[in-house]
């Protein structure tokens, strides 16, 4: 539920973001949004791959840490700053498939019950794909802003990591 908030909040509110909190033109938010998504694609493909049972916990903890500071820095950097943490929300993107690494190598589903996991894994999760860019955006519509809706989406990486 709270990595898809984080994914699907972000994912279209950024190049507003960059635009309306950080001052950046359409054409340099748009870019620094797909930078940050290549950056997720290529954590997507190469941290599930070294995720073991053992290395899972570290892996995810350290993937919400990188976003949540990335987040803040956003917020706080100067304008000519904001790539650097841009590029680093990017691992978001690999919350969702370390989720799903932990799934199937969780013992109690096992291979037959993969399937019916999977199902329900992406029923609930989804709740917080369509949550999270209406909250994020009726957020952003207050007095707090972006700025705020950014520091929200920190707030709930923090809390996942409890």
């Amino acid at each position: 539920l709270g990595f898809f908030f984080i994914a699907h909040g972000l994912a279209g509110w950024l190049p507003s973001v960059l635009r309306e909190h950080n001052g950046f033109s359409p054409m340099a938010a748009a870019n620094w949004t797909a930078v940050s998504g290549a950056v997720g694609i290529v954590t997507s493909l190469t941290l599930p791959r070294r995720a073991t049972r053992a290395r899972l916990p570290i892996l995810m903890a350290g993937t919400l840490v990188v976003v949540a500071l990335g987040l803040m820095a956003v917020v706080v950097a100067p304008t000519f700053l904001v790539p650097v943490p841009m590029v680093a929300i990017g691992v978001r993107y690999a919350l969702i498939p370390l989720t799903i690494v932990t799934l199937m190598d969780s013992p109690a589903v096992g291979p037959r019950n993969m399937g019916q996991a999977f199902g329900l894994f992406f029923a609930v999760a989804e709740v917080g794909g369509v949550t999270g860019p209406l909250i994020v955006g009726r957020v952003a519509d207050t007095a707090v802003g972006f700025g705020g809706a950014l520091v929200l989406v920190g707030a709930v990486c923090v809390l996942l990591l409890v």
